[in-house]
């Protein structure tokens, strides 16, 4: 299964009202398969009713397996401690039905390679909150197979049949931590979607005059994995590096008091360019602990980090000249 990820973003993530992050949003591809058939999910049921009463005329209906795959990407803000999922589009796929046949008054109505897709109209991301989202958001498109009935057939190839979701049924979209190497981690994700369409065929069947209504409805269950790297800590701004645009971010923040000083000590272990002097402390209001003094701090850090700049470090020229322009551009 294919482990894809998408350069990151800034998202601030607020915790308890203190700012403690800037989390990185990535967009990740993820391929989802169709779980086994189960007589709840990835079942459809056919059913065909006459329109109009007719006496004798008993509605059947079929079930029917669902195999296939689809096509999504999710919209995951990392953490430090691990993924959050805040969006999901479907881009398609290719989702297969059995065959079935039913019987209205006598008459044969019968299904021929059968399938459609999942898509997302609009392109946007639905949005996912407490690991739910709107079906509605999604939309159901037969375009593959026949339907066929006396008298004639219906080629969903040539004239496919879109659905929109559900209107106030929410999907369910649940990621579980299966594995980790180092700071890699790997998720596995079931997504369960409510489906439903509905054919009308207005030809009159031998005994029927009114036609005949068609509903598909069914649960399907999607499974999938993806991949992620936590942020470093003191990766403020979420870009994968350590260095002096995360300690402006932070100095900003701090003043106004939405970071902890506790933070710095999280920027200083982890920045890239080596170990930075330790912050400027002043004594707090009241005997309390000591705190960094913002000023004074970054001018000692910003005198070293010029110094380290004139002799050679492990990282490249061309790492140097990139954190020599995030500074630039964070002052």
């Amino acid at each position: 299964m294919n482990l894809c990820r998408a350069t990151t973003a800034a998202r601030s993530i607020i915790l308890l009202g203190v700012l403690t992050q800037q989390a990185a949003a990535v967009v990740i591809d993820v391929p989802l398969t169709l779980a086994p058939a189960s007589p709840s999910s990835n079942r459809f049921n056919i059913a065909v009713d006459a329109e109009v009463f007719l006496a004798g005329a008993v509605a059947d209906d079929a079930d029917t397996d669902l195999t296939g795959a689809v096509s999504s990407q999710l919209d995951v803000t990392l953490l430090p401690q691990g993924a959050e999922v805040a969006g999901i589009r479907f881009l398609g796929g290719d989702i297969s039905a059995a065959d079935i046949q039913l019987t209205l008054a006598g008459v044969a109505v019968t299904t021929t390679g059968l399938g459609g897709s999942i898509v997302t109209p609009g392109g946007g991301f639905s949005s996912v909150a407490d690991g739910q989202f709107p079906t509605a958001d999604h939309q159901l498109t037969l375009n593959a197979g026949t339907l066929n009935f006396p008298g004639g057939s219906i080629d969903y190839a040539a004239e496919p049949l879109d659905t929109p979701g559900v209107a106030g049924v929410s999907a369910t979209l649940a990621t579980q931590l299966i594995g980790q190497d180092g700071a890699t981690q790997t998720y596995g994700v079931e997504i369960t979607l409510p489906i439903a369409a509905e054919e009308f065929l207005p030809v009159g069947f031998p005994v029927l005059n009114g036609g005949v209504n068609l509903d598909f409805a069914g649960t399907v269950v999607l499974l999938g994995q993806f991949e992620i790297d936590l942020p470093a800590a003191g990766d403020f701004n979420g870009d994968g590096v350590v260095d002096g645009a995360d300690y402006a971010l932070w100095r900003n923040d701090f003043e106004a008091g939405l970071a902890p000083a506790g933070d710095l000590d999280l920027w200083r272990q982890n920045f890239s360019g080596g170990n930075p002097p330790a912050p400027v402390l002043t004594a707090a209001a009241g005997g309390g602990a000591p705190t960094p003094e913002p000023a004074a701090g970054l001018m000692a850090i910003a005198a070293w980090m010029a110094g380290s700049l004139g002799r050679p470090t492990r990282n490249s020229a061309a790492a140097i000249r990139t954190r020599t322009s995030r500074r630039r551009r964070a002052s």
